[in-house]
């Protein structure tokens, strides 16, 4: 039998205020001077879709995060997939502030993404290690 895990559920909360805070705390401050400014259109426009990207991609981490803690027969591939995701999104956004500006601040979204790396590697390992009791 599979359990729940509480790494899953913790992931899972963090990806949710995720979206929250993505979509309605930020951008202002990003969206307004690209917009505003005299750069071309096909900037101004990749921005939005840089922008809104990440918005449908936090949607999806958090609709997956919550398959992986409701159906945890499920979890192995799904944790594994966001492990890699959001190791990727904390370590640019750690690395890429801090060599552009050497401050780790100017992009603190690896405050969210590394502890969900974290969370989904532990919930990896608790479903690795029930598959693996139960032979598959």
């Amino acid at each position: 039998m599979y359990v729940k895990s509480k790494w899953n559920l913790a992931a899972l909360a963090i990806m949710a205020l995720t979206v929250v805070a993505h979509a309605f705390g930020g951008g202002p401050e990003i969206w307004e001077p690209v917009f505003a400014s005299g750069l071309n259109e096909t900037v101004r426009i990749s921005m939005g879709l840089v922008w809104h990207g990440l918005t449908g991609l936090f949607i999806v981490m958090t609709a997956l995060g919550a398959v992986a803690y409701f159906k945890p027969d499920l979890s192995a591939g799904i944790n594994l997939s966001m492990v890699l995701t959001n190791l990727t999104f904390g370590l640019l956004a750690l690395i890429y502030g801090y060599v552009s500006t050497g401050n780790v601040w100017v992009l603190p979204q690896w405050i969210l993404f590394l502890p969900m790396a974290i969370f989904t590697f532990l919930a990896l390992k608790t479903a690795l290690k029930h598959t693996l009791k139960k032979g598959h």
